[in-house]
């Protein structure tokens, strides 16, 4: 059942890229199914970085699996040529004094490679971008202060990508900010967060529960145990997912014993605590074991 490999993917953690994957034993096998398939759909769709994320992710599974290292190398270089290509319009741009289109140029290199220099350096002297300097030191005033870096080139290098990530956070394109905020870092964390929560939320809006707990399961991850209202939110929506599998057990129970096992296992991979389904799944496997022994017999 998709939406039963759904649910399992929000119940056990690994730590995978510095942030909690939530990934059940046992299904190692599905998880690396998706994963393929999401790179796949991704770089068909030109998301090369969202796509070289999901083969990063499966090069830690199984970092001697030939294809995925061939496939991270092959979008790595692609990435590369694109964003050289970016730079190049970018200086042509600025050169013929076309500010705006400079910055974009140069912008969209460093959505695919952040903290590039060949994009940063003339981005930070664009007049264009000047008026937004004040906004932009804060964020890499707070980020410096958290992150303690030494190097002040890889310091401002950081703060650039941070930047980048919280503009692609405020357009809503979540998905390019968990394929490039890496590290553990605490500004990255909280972006990453962030991220999974806006993802939860659309999932919610467009009734994909199961997808919406999983997303709520990585950012209460990523949270520590510190936020209590997002644990209660997501222990809420496990009651409620619970409650309706365990209602469609009792439904099936009279007319069909494998299906109702089924909703009473899915009752409770959401909510172990929910006695009322773990009291009927006892009964309807020692029922099915019973008819099993008397066509046995």
């Amino acid at each position: 059942m998709a939406r039963k490999t759904a649910t399992a993917l929000a119940l056990a953690s690994v730590q995978l890229g510095g942030c909690g994957l939530l990934l059940p034993p046992g299904s190692v096998d599905d998880f690396v199914a998706q994963q393929r398939a999401a790179a796949e759909s991704a770089e068909a769709g030109d998301e090369l970085v969202v796509a070289l994320a999901h083969w990063r992710t499966l090069a830690m599974l199984n970092p001697d699996d030939q294809r995925t290292r061939a496939e991270i190398d092959s979008l790595k270089a692609q990435i590369a040529t694109r964003a050289g290509e970016a730079v190049e319009r970018g200086e042509a741009a600025y050169e013929r004094g076309d500010t705006q289109a400079g910055d974009a140029a140069m912008l969209e290199a460093l959505a695919l490679r952040p903290g590039m220099e060949q994009a940063l350096t003339p981005l930070r002297a664009s007049k264009s971008v000047a008026a937004h300097g004040r906004q932009d030191k804060k964020v890499a005033a707070e980020y410096a202060q958290r992150a303690a870096v030494e190097d002040e080139e890889q310091a401002a290098a950081m703060q650039d990508a941070l930047a980048v990530l919280e503009q692609s956070l405020a357009n809503g394109d979540y998905e390019r900010v968990l394929a490039e905020a890496k590290g553990s870092e605490a500004a990255m964390r909280d972006l990453t967060q962030r991220a999974h929560l806006g993802l939860a939320d659309r999932a919610g809006k467009r009734g994909d529960r199961d997808g919406e707990l999983h997303h709520l399961g990585v950012a209460v991850a990523l949270a520590n145990g510190e936020d209590r209202k997002l644990m209660a939110r997501e222990e809420a929506l496990r009651e409620s997912l619970s409650d309706e599998a365990y209602q469609g057990g009792l439904e099936l129970l009279q007319t069909d014993l494998a299906r109702a096992i089924e909703h009473f296992e899915q009752a409770m991979l959401y909510d172990p605590k929910n006695l009322a389904a773990k009291q009927k799944l006892e009964q309807a496997q020692k029922l099915k074991n019973n008819l099993e022994r008397i066509r046995g017999a």
